[in-house]
């Protein structure tokens, strides 16, 4: 699998034809045999300035140029420029990715010390965090009492509270943690439609049809999407909830049923402020071929 495209306040970003784009071209009579040489050609020479951006701008010791699949050139600008109105949407987008997710880092070798590479039972969700890793959010290790990041070569470390896995009820995977500023944030990553329904009443209505139709055109060109959200909450908020969750926990009867509704009364009805997306696509011909788990709409 690999990360390829995402959509962030309404702007997107990726390049590269996808095996989706090639196919409806094919089926329409197109000989892309030429053309998709000369893009291959010119999407290495895209990256090939995109890595030449990021080594001069971003501080990413963790950084694995033959790794980089999300290739956009004008990203490492956007993400350093302080002046850029986009740039925090950025930096909470690919930091959401960096935090809300079940992979498992693996002990650098002591040789390679910055050399990280992560296990998942999910495929799109393990080069979800491996894309991250090399735009300049790398998850660089976590237990259940640590998340620990770097955000564009700054350390950060954030307490998990409560994690909610997907399952095929809830649809979704969550997070609650408390970031460096001692804040509680909830984020969730799941389905456009399990997303848009929880979304905030007062949300932005133009960027969220922008986001529809961001989504659409990634899934017309064959690629699998989920959707990223985030909320704050507020300490006796997360109290209440933590109470009944942790009853629910420790139940005797019924104790499956009673967490799945503790979890559907996780204060998520106003879920987001800042709604973004991220495409994945098979990595390769080998596996669109092999037998593979699909991806919950959830993508954990």
């Amino acid at each position: 699998m690999e990360f390829k495209k995402c959509s962030v306040q309404g702007v997107t970003f990726g390049e590269g034809l996808t095996e989706g784009m090639t196919g409806a071209a094919k089926r329409d009579g197109q000989d892309l045999g030429l053309a998709t040489d000369v893009k291959e050609v010119e999407l290495a020479a895209i990256k090939d300035k995109m890595v030449r951006s990021m080594t001069s701008t971003i501080n990413n010791r963790y950084f694995r140029e033959d790794k980089l699949t999300l290739i956009a050139p004008e990203l490492p600008r956007r993400l350093v420029d302080h002046d850029d109105p986009l740039r925090p949407h950025l930096i909470d987008f690919f930091r959401a990715l960096a935090i809300c997710h079940s992979v498992l880092s693996d002990t650098p070798e002591p040789e390679k010390p910055y050399i990280l590479d992560y296990k998942a039972e999910s495929p799109d969700e393990a080069a979800l965090v491996a894309a991250d890793r090399d735009i300049g959010f790398p998850f660089v290790s976590g237990n259940t009492s640590r998340i620990d990041i770097e955000v564009l070569g700054k350390s950060e470390r954030w307490p998990p509270l409560r994690v909610l896995e997907f399952n095929s009820s809830r649809k979704r995977m969550s997070v609650i943690v408390r970031d460096p500023e001692n804040r509680i944030v909830l984020f969730c990553k799941c389905a456009d439609s399990v997303i848009y329904e929880r979304l905030a009443q007062d949300h932005d209505e133009g960027l969220k049809q922008a986001t529809l139709k961001d989504l659409e055109t990634f899934a017309n060109g064959g690629l699998r999407t989920l959707c990223v959200a985030q909320r704050y909450l507020g300490e006796q908020e997360f109290e209440d909830w933590a109470k009944r969750y942790d009853a629910a926990s420790a139940a005797v009867d019924d104790r499956e049923a009673e967490i799945e509704r503790a979890c559907e009364q996780t204060p998520s009805s106003s879920l987001a402020r800042r709604l973004s997306k991220t495409s994945c696509k098979r990595v390769c011909q080998t596996l669109s071929q092999r037998s593979t788990r699909p991806e919950p709409s959830c993508g954990s």
